[in-house]
């Protein structure tokens, strides 16, 4: 019986198509294919000082350590970023305050595709003394690597997003008293005593929810000022 020698070329046709496939499912999961992109109209470039109050503030930072500080020297809350190499236009922060008050910070230019080898860089964030109380929420989210995150204000709301396996390193205020919860992580938090109340993780009085959230396999470390230092 003689074999069908049509069907040879199909086989080979389905074979290429399987191992594209396969590719893309690859490429996708190393995030080619994720975007950056966002509407940057009214973004300012660089760091800068925001004169009006700020209620809210959003990251969406790539790749580096993110720090929240208090000043007593300040009268306007600054943005800045650190870098250990001259930085192109389009790889410097991007900010804008809208009208609510909402203070949103971008790594760098809106972009179709998530930067693979983004600059690392420090964000440093000076909240003067007499505005600290009026922010009220606090989102960050990092796109690359582990998320290295210190805080010396911990805002009513406040979550905190690691897009990558690794370690979420958060260094909060010593005498903070908060609710903790924790999403799509694989081990519990260390750092800190802990009592479980129905899924989440509760230190002090739990004024402030703390919200931490990760992808593939995130482990999550707390620590208070004085302990870090």
């Amino acid at each position: 019986m003689k074999k069908n020698k049509n069907l040879r070329p199909l086989w080979i046709l389905l074979s290429v198509m399987a191992g594209v496939a396969v590719l893309l499912v690859l490429l996708a999961s190393v995030g080619v294919f994720r975007s950056y992109r966002y509407d940057d109209s009214g973004y300012a470039v660089g760091g800068g000082t925001v004169e009006e109050t700020v209620r809210a503030l959003e990251i969406d930072w790539l790749s580096g350590p993110i720090h929240l500080e208090i000043t007593e020297d300040d009268s306007n809350l600054s943005v800045s970023e650190y870098a250990g190499e001259t930085l192109r236009e389009r790889d410097r922060l991007r900010w804008k305050l809208d009208a609510d008050g909402k203070l949103t910070v971008k790594a760098c230019a809106s972009a179709d595709y998530l930067p693979r080898n983004p600059a690392t860089k420090l964000l440093v964030i000076r909240v003067p003394a007499a505005m600290a109380g009026a922010l009220e929420s606090l989102t960050v989210r990092v796109r690359s690597g582990a998320a290295q995150v210190e805080l010396a204000v911990l805002p009513e709301e406040t979550g905190i997003r690691a897009d990558q396996g690794g370690e979420i390193r958060l260094t909060l205020p010593e005498a903070a008293g908060y609710t903790l919860r924790c999403e799509d992580l694989k081990t519990p938090p260390v750092g800190s005593v802990w009592n479980e109340q129905d899924g989440t993780y509760v230190r002090g009085d739990g004024h402030a929810i703390l919200t931490v959230r990760g992808s593939g396999r995130q482990q999550l470390r707390i620590e208070s000022k004085k302990s870090a230092e």
